[in-house]
């Protein structure tokens, strides 16, 4: 699909619907990166999007500026902004499917891992519209992860005014510190192992939700790194997942 951002540029990503008519509840599901993108893939490519679709959910698979495949000023687009024009290329996306029929405006789900977990986490401090937040391997405070990463210069390359670390986008762009605004369900999941996104991340954003009265709940797998767990852990990996979003937004 296609749709046009609050200022202008054309964006795309893939929606994949369940069976029957909507409007449908509809789980948006940015990728990770953020310089890669969606492409066409079996099932997606991962295995939560069946599942979700067996269920009743649509699934949509923004490509917001950063992404590949659209040249070069609108993959480097997010240097320098992230967490800006990409936040509202993704509501956007969410304004035209409600604007088509496609999605019901009262059961809408945020999930993603890595920059897509960032964002999962950042949203939900910029809006109130989502029944639930899903953050797999999430950043959610600039500062904290610039001296426990493994990728201290991320930051810089990525966020705003990063002149006046640790100001700036370092604090503005933090999930962390904006968690008084968060209204959201948010489950949290991270590798104990991960050392570009260090578990310490969840952990933080889980404990200033908890004070400030937010639903959360967080996992951390002891053998896994920056990666969805495999084998026996996937199983139970995507039962949470499915568990946190049919507990907040029910399919039917």
């Amino acid at each position: 699909m296609r749709w046009t951002a609050p200022d202008g540029w054309q964006i795309e990503g893939l929606l994949a619907l369940p069976q029957g008519d909507g409007p449908h509840p509809v789980v948006m599901y940015p990728h990770g990166g953020p310089v890669t993108n969606w492409r066409p893939r079996f099932l997606g490519g991962y295995a939560v999007v069946p599942a979700l679709l067996e269920l009743g959910y649509a699934i949509f698979m923004p490509n917001p500026r950063g992404s590949t495949g659209y040249g070069w000023d609108f993959a480097d687009a997010v240097h320098g902004d992230m967490g800006g024009h990409d936040t509202y290329d993704l509501l956007s996306g969410l304004d035209a499917l409600v604007d088509r029929g496609v999605a019901d405006p009262d059961r809408l789900v945020v999930m993603g891992g890595s920059y897509a977990g960032y964002m999962a986490a950042w949203i939900v401090t910029q809006t109130d519209r989502f029944k639930a937040a899903l953050a797999s391997a999430p950043v959610t405070n600039w500062i904290s992860q610039h001296f426990q990463s493994n990728i201290p210069e991320w930051g810089r390359r990525f966020l705003p005014d990063t002149g006046r670390f640790p100001g700036g986008g370092y604090i503005d762009r933090s999930p962390v510190f904006f968690a008084d605004r968060v209204t959201t369900p948010v489950w949290l999941e991270a590798g104990a192992l991960d050392r570009c996104c260090p578990p310490t991340q969840c952990i933080e954003y889980h404990e200033a939700l908890r004070q400030h009265g937010v639903p959360t709940d967080l996992v951390i797998y002891p053998e896994e790194a920056h990666s969805v767990p495999m084998g026996d852990q996937l199983l139970a990996y995507l039962e949470r997942q499915i568990d946190w979003i049919t507990m907040w937004c029910p399919p039917r």
